[in-house]
């Protein structure tokens, strides 16, 4: 019976690689799976150094100095199951300023990546990510100004759905504030202080029937485009906007809903399937090997 058991686990894996390569074939995998890179430049003026610690869920790079005009770069491999993010600590010589998420597996962030490399570009007046599809680099980031740590700020995030519930669920490092139904138009909101080192995080998961969503309420990243010490986001059917201060509207974030799992098709089922067998195999090989 082992023995039977033990050649269906290989059978299974077989057709599972079998139908893998088929799909890559006609490029069925979900659009963010496969080889990319990060490259990071010093764009500073004069002879500042950049100083960088990067740090995904499983690696931490460790410190490491760039010196005027040159790169840094990160080669990886991303996850099917679409958790692979990276962020960096930043700093200006030995002047931090803060931390910056510079890959996460969102469409649209990727297609500025052209889905293979993000170009970063650390510059006097903020951190420009490249388009490279029109090749021309935009500035994604703002240094933030100097908040103090007895500043409160305020994190509304608003229903702008159809005719949908919105449950919204934040959290900090420190802090589950819990989930809460939203009806259409109504928000919820938390006030907070900012922490020493103005690194405090908050981020939250928006769901409804039509799909959920994750991504960082607040950061001091997002601190320049926020009107005064509140932020409003606005989860509508396409994405999530912030109300740009500057721009007296609110503007899509790159955390806008995904499209299907697998190039224009609405089957997920091939992404379920492998999650499916890779545990199949995992148990089998546990239980009866």
């Amino acid at each position: 019976m082992r023995t039977f058991f033990s050649y269906t686990i290989l059978l299974l894996a077989m057709t599972l690689l079998a139908m893998a390569a088929q799909c890559n074939a006609f490029n069925l995998f979900p659009y963010y799976f496969g080889d990319y890179k990060i490259h990071i430049r010093n764009g500073f003026s004069g002879n500042n150094m950049l100083k960088l610690q990067c740090s995904s869920m499983d690696d931490d790079l460790g410190e490491k100095s760039v010196r005027n005009g040159e790169s840094f770069t990160i080669s990886f491999h991303t996850s099917i199951l679409a958790i692979t993010s990276w962020e960096c600590h930043i700093s200006r010589s030995n002047v931090p300023l803060g931390i910056y998420h510079v890959f996460g597996c969102d469409y649209s962030f990727l297609k500025w990546c052209d889905f293979r490399e993000c170009n970063w570009d650390v510059r006097e007046d903020g951190i420009y990510l490249q388009d490279i599809p029109i090749n021309k680099y935009v500035r994604w980031y703002a240094y933030p100004v100097s908040n103090s740590i007895f500043d409160k700020m305020r994190v509304h995030v608003i229903n702008g759905l159809t005719n949908e519930t919105l449950n919204v669920h934040c959290q900090s490092k420190d802090d589950d504030l819990g989930s809460h139904d939203v009806s259409v138009n109504e928000e919820y909101s938390w006030k907070f202080r900012l922490n020493f080192g103005d690194t405090t995080l908050f981020f939250c998961n928006l769901s409804w029937k039509g799909g959920h969503k994750s991504f960082d309420a607040y950061s001091s990243a997002i601190t320049d485009e926020c009107e005064e010490s509140d932020c409003r986001w606005r989860g509508t059917d396409d994405g999530i906007y912030l109300f740009i201060i500057k721009h007296k509207e609110y503007v899509q974030n790159i955390t806008s809903f995904e499209p299907p799992m697998f190039g224009k098709s609405n089957d997920r089922g091939f992404h379920y399937l492998n999650i499916l067998c890779m545990m199949l195999i995992k148990w089998g090989l546990q239980e009866h090997w």
